[in-house]
């Protein structure tokens, strides 16, 4: 009978041991989340510091050859745009026509384009990225719950997560094709405001950057979004392949959550918005917190 009791006894105290170290990583997490939701309250972009910025960079222009090919973009875009210009709208190079695709090889292989890059990224090696490449119409909805997975490109965020890889660099160029708006890019603190032909380009999975200004209903603003890989020319072509499939990969799986909370008008999508909406925010915070930018490049 002493036996007995004496485990049931050693039992209740491997239970008592076990709850109260539960009880000590729920309160740790509970205080990982507070702080993290702190540090995203504090790096969030406020108003009046975005009203503080005035100097514009220098834009980079495409040659002048090449803007019949942005007008025909233009109106590609507006015959097959059917969101009312109520939401941000999406075309695929690899989904347009053969005459669409053509226009962006043009445009994505000027050379003042890929000088620009060559000379901003080491003189690296550079192979396109015709997966991510893609045409957008902009819309600026706010930053609510009701603005959907668009509230992401107002808050600081990065595009990718593979910024920790070394040696290698996504860059995503952003040429515009039509702009009657007042919508800025902010890059790290660099201001970027674009007309027709300008570009500048970001470093998809390391770059912080959100948009922000002014788009009053009806006016229009289409970018052209072309991707590159840079890598060093000692790199083995496998490497380079892998690394690029991870890329697009990502971004595919991303789009399609995207364009799934675009519009939040179910219970399942606005638990999707949250969560995309807070990933953005807490990849952001950590990214500032870690700051691994200044010594990858």
């Amino acid at each position: 009978m002493g036996e007995i009791t004496f485990f049931f006894s050693f039992l209740l105290f491997i239970y008592f041991v076990y709850l109260f170290f539960c009880i000590l990583i729920i309160i740790f997490l509970i205080i990982i989340f507070l702080i993290i939701i702190f540090l995203i309250i504090i790096n969030m972009p406020h108003d009046e510091n975005i009203e503080k910025i005035e100097k514009l960079e220098k834009l980079n222009k495409l040659e002048d050859y090449l803007s019949p090919y942005l007008t025909l973009l233009k109106y590609y875009i507006q015959e097959n745009d059917d969101s009312s210009g109520k939401t941000t709208k999406h075309h695929y190079e690899l989904y347009a026509n053969s005459r669409v695709r053509f226009c962006i090889e043009k445009i994505r292989t000027s050379p003042a384009l890929i000088n620009y890059l060559k000379s901003k990224w080491n003189n690296y090696e550079i192979i396109p990225v015709l997966e991510m490449n893609e045409m957008y119409a902009s819309r600026l909805r706010g930053v609510g719950s009701n603005a959907g997975s668009d509230a992401v490109f107002q808050q600081k965020h990065i595009d990718g997560p593979f910024g920790l890889i070394p040696f290698f660099t996504l860059i995503r160029c952003i040429i515009t094709i039509h702009n009657e708006t007042n919508i800025k890019t902010d890059i790290e603190g660099q201001v970027w405001s674009c007309q027709k032909g300008e570009f500048f380009a970001i470093d998809y999975n390391r770059d912080l950057h959100f948009i922000f200004g002014e788009q009053e209903e009806g006016q229009l603003r289409y970018v052209l979004k072309l991707h590159y890989v840079m890598y060093p020319n000692w790199m083995p072509e496998s490497i380079v392949c892998y690394y690029k499939y991870l890329n697009y990969r990502y971004n595919q799986l991303a789009r399609q959550l995207f364009l799934y909370t675009l519009t939040p008008d179910t219970p399942m999508k606005k638990s999707a918005n949250w969560v995309v909406n807070t990933v953005t925010n807490i990849s952001a915070t950590l990214v500032t917190i870690a700051n691994y930018r200044s010594y990858m490049y």
